[in-house]
C-alpha cells in the first residue's frame, strides 16, 4: 500500500500502527521529537502534534506515557512562544489526560472516595501535569 502525505501523517501513521499493534511497545525518543516538532531542526514542539500524540496515547490507555510525554513537552512549547512564536496549547487534550490521571489515582468523587490511596508515581504525575498547564495558562 502506497501512503502520501506530509512527513507528520507517516509520522502519526507509524505510530497507530505501533501502538495497534502492541500498546506495550514504546516509540522511540527521536521518532517522538520528531514527530512532535515536524521537520523543525530545533525543538519547537508543534502543539497540534502534541496533542494528536497524547489523544493516541490515551487511546490505548497508556495514560502515564501520555502524561510523561506533555510534562517533557510542554515547556518546549512555552519556551517557543517565549521567543515571540505564537504556539497554541492543546487545552482539551490536556484536560483530557488530566481527567484520565485523576480516574486513575481514584480522584474523581462520583466514581471513587475522594481520600482514596492513590499510587504515589500517578499523583506525582498528576501534579507534574497541573504545574506544567498552570505554567501555560
Amino acid at each position: 500500500r502506497r501512503v502520501h502525505g506530509s512527513n507528520y501523517e507517516l509520522h502519526a501513521l507509524v505510530a497507530a500502527t505501533v501502538l495497534q499493534s502492541d500498546p506495550r511497545s514504546e516509540l522511540p525518543a527521536p521518532f517522538v521529537a520528531s514527530m512532535i516538532n515536524g521537520p523543525h531542526v530545533a525543538p519547537t514542539a508543534r502543539a497540534g502534534n502534541l496533542a494528536d500524540l497524547l489523544r493516541l496515547y490515551l487511546k490505548y490507555n497508556l495514560v502515564e506515557r501520555a502524561a510523561k510525554t506533555a510534562i517533557a513537552w510542554l515547556p518546549v512549547a512555552v519556551a517557543g512562544s517565549a521567543s515571540g512564536d505564537a504556539v497554541w496549547v492543546p487545552y482539551l487534550a490536556l484536560n483530557t489526560l488530566r481527567i484520565a490521571l485523576a480516574e486513575l489515582s481514584g480522584k474523581i468523587a462520583r466514581t471513587e472516595p475522594a481520600d482514596a490511596p492513590a499510587p504515589a508515581r500517578v499523583r506525582e504525575l498528576l501534579a507534574q501535569v497541573e504545574a506544567a498547564i498552570a505554567s501555560v495558562e
